[in-house]
This record gives structure tokens, sequence and C-alpha cells, in this order.
């Protein structure tokens, strides 16, 4: 209005009939014009109103407010007035025009006003993802004595004083938010665009080995002189540095290594036994597990090594090496997982170029290592949950910044790749050493002689000869092992036992075979080559790995979840953790097997009970058990009678009236066969290994009771076709 106070017919506006001076409205942005939102926000604001009414002659409400603004308009009271009178008039109805004004819209969170929500629509960002920070964090400044002070105080004091906890807890909320409002968008923001973004930092390539800026440490960055950012910031950055600069020189240190590993490979082939052109399946068996141990030995050495020489280490106290420990089991945890990704396709031979030697195959192992090391750290680095969790563990409390210590390092960089370098020649050779041993035939064991060290030796010399004793031989915890193998054939010696002096002649000679002699390349083990290692070790290692498995030979792989493996993996010492790999027995056990089987019979030849033999196929079981049934302990006592010995076998006369025939038995229980016709066998065979598992059979399906009876039909190898057999346990 042109006069402030004047709001009737006869008071003029201010302008003319094409421009008004009135007041732009919120909503309309043009002057004149306001939404019906903003008169009622005027009207609860009795600063603001002037005079309030509703003017009977143009059936309208008059608002005047702020000293000379004017507008006329419908209130609720007045629009239901006016389509009462209309539908008396008989007009259809009424609408309702720019339905959106009405009424203001809250602003939906998190944004605090439509300024800010709009905005960030404008820069191409959802504006109802959570972006606030919380207050404990973004309080604080560069400028504060615990950013400035990197060495003054212990690095879970400084991290804990910045509340760099709620820190991260910010900056995943906001990747949580990107990531899942982008699912399916190939160019989305990644992890660390995100979090870099949201600290105030460049984004390095800490997510690629290859990559050398992730490697500086990082200083506090300027936006964390504002509200959207903190010191803590600083903190995190430099723990994901710190996280990606171990798997860098890591990897780094293991290429290095490689063209040393390489030129050591051909001549331990050389060394310690030529290999035949490789079978597929057993090579990679015996690589694959080198490939998955040689995660968890390398990286757990590794990891301990590097992180005993943080600050936050070196400032605990007594529980240093479980808190190491923790740490370490994180970030070797997910290598054994990504291990899986890297072994080679069943279908496939190991190497793509299909070469055919071990050494090669071992080569293929290496760059295998250096796979897992890069794709680890992409996953690490791939904003999962999974991956979240671990960066968490592995940097929470300080545990990767700078900060006062009470140890001093004396560790060297270069100390570091030496041991990492020492760590992986020894990971190599004390399991590809034994696995070239039994891949080429040899079958290498530690003979465990049950004699004490102080103990005379001759028990062992129908085994071996005098100076295989001495050069196979280590005394540990007073008991003589020896590292030995069986031979194809035996060594054969003579030896006159009564001479002829006057003539020169023998007359009488004693001979003596020896099955076992010392593996080729033994005298190699010596401690000046193949990583320091000397005979001594394997046969520590052997027993080791022997007494980790519950005294058994069929060794399981170290577990990254297991504390006590881990422990001993990280003693870096490869006597320890399981890695090497040779099967323990007594002499006779291996005799046994030597003498009664197949060369390379079993997996852990020869000190595996030897397998049995086997004529019989497919049979039938029928249960027969009562209470006058044999006891299950005397049968399956009759399975241990004859496993030790694989050449049992018994041949049954296929005759007139098919008798039946026992062919074992002890205490109640009795194994008999029978022929059930006559089709022009004279015999057939049955095996010491048809026995034993038609009992274990039986006893599996019948004896829950302690007691078993049965029978059942087979077909047998008979001197002219398949003879039909007819068995029973009673």
């Amino acid at each position: 209005m042109l006069q402030p106070g004047c709001w009737g017919p006869d008071c003029f506006f201010n302008g003319n009939r094409i421009n008004t001076n009135a007041k732009k409205g919120k909503c309309t942005a043009t002057s004149g014009y306001i939404a019906d939102a903003e008169v009622a926000e005027i009207l609860q604001d009795p600063k603001r109103v002037v005079r309030s009414f509703v003017d009977k002659d143009s059936d309208s409400d008059i608002l005047v407010y702020d000293t000379n603004q004017w507008v006329g308009y419908m209130s609720n009271t007045t629009k239901h007035a006016r389509a009462a009178l209309y539908a008396s008039w008989g007009l259809g109805g009424t609408t309702d025009w720019a339905t959106d004004l009405q009424k203001f819209n809250p602003v939906p969170a998190p944004a605090k006003d439509w300024e800010t929500f709009k905005r960030l629509i404008e820069l191409g960002e959802n504006p109802k993802l959570d972006h606030t920070r919380d207050p404990s964090w973004v309080q604080f400044d560069c400028s504060n004595d615990i950013t400035r002070s990197k060495i003054g105080y212990p690095p879970s004091v400084r991290w804990k004083a910045l509340n760099s906890d709620a820190a991260w807890e910010d900056i995943i909320r906001i990747w949580k938010n990107v990531r899942d409002d982008n699912q399916g968008d190939t160019f989305a923001p990644s992890f660390l665009t995100s979090i870099t973004e949201t600290m105030g930092f460049a984004t390095p390539r800490c997510d690629s080995v290859l990559d050398c800026g992730c490697d500086r440490r990082y200083e506090c960055p300027n936006k964390a002189n504002n509200p959207e950012s903190g010191p803590a910031a600083e903190f995190i950055m430099n723990s994901l540095v710190e996280i990606h600069r171990m798997y860098h020189d890591y990897y780094r240190a293991l290429t290095d290594e490689m063209a040393i590993i390489n030129t050591a490979l051909d001549d331990m082939e050389n060394t310690f036994a030529p290999v035949p052109e490789p079978d597929d399946k057993s090579l990679v068996n015996l690589l694959v597990d080198l490939l998955t141990l040689g995660t968890l030995s390398i990286g757990a050495g590794w990891f301990n090594t590097v992180l005993k020489q943080t600050a936050y280490f070196r400032s605990r106290g007594s529980d240093v090496f479980d808190n190491i420990k923790d740490v370490t089991q994180i970030l070797i945890g997910q290598g054994t997982t990504i291990a899986k990704d890297v072994l080679p396709d069943k279908e496939k031979k190991w190497s793509q170029e299909g070469k055919d030697k071990f050494t090669h195959y071992l080569g293929d192992v290496v760059d295998g290592w250096l796979k897992i090391v890069n794709m680890t750290l992409v996953k690490i680095f791939d904003g999962s949950d999974s991956s979240i969790d671990l960066l968490w563990k592995a940097m929470s409390d300080g545990k990767l910044i700078e900060g006062k210590v009470l140890s001093q390092s004396t560790l060297s960089d270069g100390d570091r790749v030496k041991t990492l370098r020492d760590l992986t020649q020894a990971t190599v050779f004390a399991f590809g050493i034994p696995a070239l041993w039994r891949y080429s035939g040899n079958y290498a064991f530690v003979m465990d002689s049950g004699l004490k060290c102080s103990d005379s030796t001759a028990p062992l010399s129908q085994y071996l000869e005098d100076d295989v004793i001495k050069k196979t031989s280590a005394c540990i915890e007073n008991k003589q092992y020896y590292l030995v193998y069986p031979r194809q054939k035996p060594t054969r010696r003579c030896w006159c036992t009564n001479l002829d002096e006057l003539r020169g002649l023998c007359l009488h000679e004693e001979c003596r075979s020896f099955p076992f002699a010392g593996p080729p390349g033994l005298d190699e083990l010596d401690g000046e080559k193949w990583a320091g290692l000397r005979l001594e070790d394997f046969i520590k290692g052997a027993l080791k790995t022997w007494e980790m498995n519950g005294w058994k030979n069929d060794a399981r792989l170290p577990d990254p979840n297991d504390e006590e493996d881990i422990k001993k993996l990280m003693r870096g010492d490869v006597k320890e953790s399981g890695l090497i790999r040779l099967p323990v027995c007594s002499p006779e056990r291996a005799y046994q097997s030597w003498d009664t089987s197949k060369k390379g019979s079993t997996r852990n030849y020869p000190c595996d009970i030897p397998p049995g033999l086997s004529f019989c196929g497919i049979s039938t079981f029928v249960d027969q058990t009562s209470g006058a049934s044999p006891s299950v302990k005397d049968c399956e006592q009759i399975i241990r009678n004859i496993e030790g010995d694989g050449k049992t076998s018994w041949r049954s006369p296929v005759v007139f009236g098919k008798p039946h025939r026992t062919i074992a038995k002890f205490g109640g229980c009795s194994f008999g066969v029978e022929a059930t016709n006559e089709n022009g066998n004279i015999f057939f065979d049955v095996g010491g290994q048809d026995v034993i598992d038609l009992i274990n059979d039986a006893v599996q399906r019948f004896g829950k009771t302690g007691k078993v009876g049965a029978l059942g039909f087979m077909k047998c190898k008979g001197n002219i076709k398949d003879q039909e057999v007819k068995w029973g346990i009673f």
C-alpha cells in the first residue's frame, strides 16, 4: 500500500498497473503473488500482522502485514462458504489451483534447511543422504596440541583425545549411504574417493600395490579447520596409508626375491632328485598346499615383524604379543581367503604354458603369492562391510599412527626386507624339498627308532647300514630319529664271517639287505644353502607337524582362525609352523609297507597301514545280528590282525556241494566264504582288503548294539571268470 494504515477501497497501491513494488513470495518468487503457505506463516506471527478481516462485499479474506503489504485470499472457512453458495446455484463443483503451495513441508532429514537440500541436488548429490558430522570430532582444528605433538603422547591417547572413533563412524556412515544409493552405477564414487573427500584429502590409490601415492604420511588437512572435518582425519588417513605400505613393501620384497628363488629352484631339482614328467593332479595338490601355507607362513612372519615396530605396540606392556597376534590374524586371514581364487582350475594345468618341471610349478606358486598380495589389497579397500570391519580392527585405538613409545625400534627397513627374504626362502625350501622327494618317487620319511640317544643302534642294523645311521640321524629330546627313504631295491651287503687266512678264502659269508637309505641331496643339508636348513631342521619340523596333528600323518593346513596356529606362524620358524611335511613312523611299520605293498600306494607311504589286496566287487548286505552274534570288538580285531600285511589273501576251491570255509577268526567272531555255483572255476580269491571293507561296512550298518552278524553276495575273481560268492560274519 502506498500509505501505511490505509487499506480500504479508497487507498492506493505502490506502483502501476504493470509493475508492483510488493514483496516477492517465497514460493512464487513473483511480486504480488504469495502462496497460501506463506499467508498461514504470516498469520502465525503477531508481530507481522497489521490487520486481518473478511471483506463481505468481495467475500474474501484480507491480510495487511509488514506495515504496508496487502493480500486478498480465501481461508478454509471462506472457501467452504463459497462452495456451498456455488452449489446452490447449480454449479458442478470447485477446483484448487497450485495445491503444492498450500503449506510448507518439513525439510527431509538430514538437511537442516531447504537451501542446503536444493544445493545438494544442484551438485548432483542425493540430499536425503546423511552428511552430518558428530560435533565431538569436528570441534577440533589442526592447531591442537595432540595433532602437533606427534610423539608427545602414546598413540591410543592421541586417537581417543580427538574422538577418532566418532570420526570413523561418520566417514563410514556417509560411505554406506553413497554406496547403497548408487547400486549398479559404474560411475559411482569408490570407497577411497568417498572417505577421502569426507576427510578432506586427495584420493590416492591405496588399493594398488603398484602405486606409490599411498606410501607417504599425510598432515592434518585444511578441511579439518572447518565444521565438515577434524584432525582425527589425519589419524585415519595415515592408518590406511600404513596398511597399504605393509602390503606394498611385502609385494616389492617378494618381487625382488622371485629372481633369487627361481635361480635356486633349478639347483634344487638337480640336487634333491630329477623329476619325471608331472602328473598334474598329484603335483597340483602339493602346490595348492604350498600356496595356502606360504600365504600363512610368510604373511604371519611379515606382519608380526612390521607391527612390532609400530609406535602403538612399542608403547604396550606385557600384552603386546596377544595384541600383535590379533592384528596379524586379521590381516593374513583375508589373504588365505583370496588364495582360493588363485588356485588352478581342476580341468587345467597349473601353468598356462604347460611346463613340465617341478621347479617351474614352484615358480608359479611364488607368482601366486604376488597375486594374492595384490588381490588382498584390492579387497581390503573395496568398501564392503567385511572389509570395513577388517580396516577398523586393524587400526582402531591408534594401532597404526605415530606416538610416544616405551622402547626404540631396532629394526631398519633393510632388516625388514631381509626378514621377509629369509622367511620366503625358508618356506619354499622347507616345503619344496620334502615335496620334491615324494613327487620324484623317493618317499622320504622320518624313522622313529624308539631308542634314546644313548642307546645302541644295533636294533637298526637290519634296516640301515652303519654309514647311513651316521649320516641321517638327529637326536631330538633324547630320542634317535633318522631321515631316510625306502629303496626300490634294497642295498645288499655281504661280509666274511669265517676267513681261511692261510689260503685267503672265505669259508662262510653272511649277507644282509638294507631297505632304507638317505634320500638324494641329504649331504647338501649342512646349513650352508637352502635358507640355512639342516637335516635336523627337517626332522624337527616333521615331528612338530606330526605332533600338531595328534601324532597322525595326514596333517591339516594351519588355520588362520586358530590362535595357537597363528602364534606358531608368527614366530617365523618353519620348524614350528606345520610347514615341513614328512611322514613319521617306526622302522617296523615302514618295513611292513615296503615289503607288502606297492611303492607310493598310499598318501603317506611308507608310514600308512599298507593297503590290502582286493579281488571282489560290490556286495549286498543282510542283517543277521542277534543276541548270539559275535561282538563288534572281536570282529574289529580281525581287521587289526590282517591290516598290517598288504599281501594277505585267501584262495578257496569251487567244488561240488560248495562247502563253506572260514578264512579269518578272532575270539567269537568268524568270517567265512563259499561259492554259490559251479561255473567252470576251480578256485576263487578273496583279498585282505575285501574282508576289512566288509567287516567295517557290516559294523557301521548293523553293529550299534555292540554285536554284529551279517551275510551278503558278491563276485570275486576266479581262475577263469568271476565267481558268485556268499560271505558271512558269524
